[in-house]
């Protein structure tokens, strides 16, 4: 393998996360031009050298070279690091290109494994040619092909697969990002945003704000509200529009592969075998709208909860009747439609409004035994409880897939209602949990682990009856179908 170099712009991403590692160096020596400390120039100069200098030794440090088994990844000054990843152990890439990039045919291109240490999981080329990049993609879809269980005939016809591909209207997208709760990070961005003022900004320039603020009245302070909600709103919509921009699903030799941002362009790509599982989102108000978001489970960055702009989303919005067959067109192995679900007897929903209550009582009484009668304010979080009670316990369910080799789970939680579908082969685990009160009511908590990102995913099901657990439990001990796997 004949080692190369990455393109030379990237020695400006080099320097980029040099400056992102001295951000408080950096913020130190900028308060000190505000404040006219008269800070030494030369500190000033030997500061940049240096991030300048870093970067351009990381720059020539950094080659990596690929041949039709994996890629190997070279770094490090003073002590060498040969990361070699084999095709096989690739679960997901990702190809990043922000829209200044484009002029001159280059890309990130991100290579996650199953890794179980944090950050060992993912490896970057922060700036390639998009031809190199393809490659080492097709390379690793050769891989895939190769070591693909199906019969070679079908490995043929899968050679020369015609694309199928979905694409999301501006319109659905606009569904999509009225009916998020995204408003609420975003406000409290902003609030986080005006209370750090006055660490960045010199009183001389706040206090007259500060002196329009106290004197404002209460109908000056609704309008104030209202527009810091119009603001979030706004920003949250166009937020979401930017970050799905022409969505479009596409899935070709047994791989799915998802193309979407407007400032960045993200392409994202993992083999269907790879897929964990599927899980299927909605909001309370997309329960309203009738509304659904699909997203794969996959063993990867990818996968991971903690990184929202990367996780596999298969479709962003789609009509909840369309989504069993979509789903079944591409992902071969969920059926076209859902058998009826198995809910839990309405009586069980007291067990969720007890537990909902019992956790809020805390907060309520300290509230009122610190602030007295403002704290009585916090007695609203009782209906709230309920009402999350209510709704979890009315929205868990669970069923066998009509292949007999698939589950269904359903569980609800803060208004959204999440229902997983998994195959036998990709669960990590199934334990059936009870405690000596649920022993003699002859219910059972069901636990369901499946790989998610660079750890574990836990479904549970509440308050189900030792009969189904059991059920389930057995299901789970099957030996699997060969034909299936």
């Amino acid at each position: 393998m004949k080692s190369e170099h990455l393109h030379p712009l990237s020695i400006v991403i080099f320097i980029g996360r040099v400056i992102k590692q001295l951000y408080i160096v950096l913020g130190l020596l900028l308060w000190d031009v505000i404040a006219k400390n008269h800070v030494n120039p030369w500190i000033y100069l030997g500061i940049v050298l240096l991030i300048i200098g870093w970067g351009i030794v990381r720059y020539i440090c950094f080659t990596f070279a690929f041949d039709e088994n994996g890629l190997t990844i070279n770094s490090g000054l003073f002590i060498r690091r040969h990361d070699h990843i084999p095709f096989s152990r690739i679960q997901t890439t990702q190809h990043k290109q922000w829209f200044f990039l484009q002029p001159f045919g280059i890309e990130s291109l991100l290579i996650q494994t199953a890794g179980h240490e944090d950050k060992k999981s993912q490896t970057e080329l922060p700036a390639v040619s998009i031809k190199i990049s393809n490659l080492i993609d097709q390379l690793y879809q050769n891989k895939e092909k190769t070591d693909s269980d199906l019969p070679i005939a079908n490995q043929s016809d899968q050679a020369n697969q015609i694309p199928d591909n979905y694409a999301t209207s501006t319109q659905d997208l606009s569904k999509y990002a009225l009916t998020s709760f995204t408003i609420f990070p975003v406000l409290g961005a902003l609030m986080t945003l005006y209370s750090q003022l006055d660490q960045f900004l010199p009183k001389r320039f706040l206090k007259p704000f500060e002196t329009i603020l106290n004197h404002l009245r209460l109908n000056d302070w609704l309008i104030v509200v209202t527009g810091l909600l119009l603001l979030g709103a706004v920003s949250s919509y166009l937020l979401i529009l930017q970050r799905y921009y022409h969505f479009v699903l596409i899935k070709k030799n047994n791989k799915l592969t998802t193309v979407r941002g407007l400032f960045q362009r993200q392409t994202l790509g993992s083999s269907l075998k790879k897929l964990q599982a599927v899980i299927i989102e909605q909001n309370i108000l997309r329960q309203w709208f009738h509304l659904a978001t699909i997203k794969a489970v996959v063993a990867s960055e990818a996968g991971s909860k903690d990184h929202d702009d990367d996780n596999f989303i298969i479709t962003p919005v789609i009509s909840e009747k369309d989504v069993s067959n979509h789903l079944h067109h591409f992902v071969n192995w969920i059926p076209a439609s859902f058998p009826e679900l198995d809910h839990l007897p309405k009586i069980c929903d007291w067990y969720f409004v007890r537990n909902a209550v019992c956790l809020s009582l805390i907060p309520v009484a300290l509230s009122i035994y610190f602030w007295h009668q403002w704290g009585s304010v916090s007695l609203l979080l009782l209906p709230i409880s309920i009402s999350l009670g209510i709704y979890k316990g009315r929205n868990t369910a669970l069923a066998l897939l009509s292949d007999n080799q698939s589950l269904l789970l359903q569980s609800g939680y803060c208004w959204t209602k999440k229902t997983t579908i998994l195959q036998r082969k990709n669960i990590q685990s199934l334990v059936c949990r009870q405690t000596i009160w649920m022993t003699g009511r002859h219910l059972t908590h069901l636990c369901v682990n499946v790989r998610q990102g660079d750890g574990n995913q836990e479904v549970q099901i509440r308050y189900l009856s030792d009969a189904k657990a059991l059920a389930v439990y057995h299901w789970y001990l099957q030996k699997p179908d060969s034909k299936n796997q």
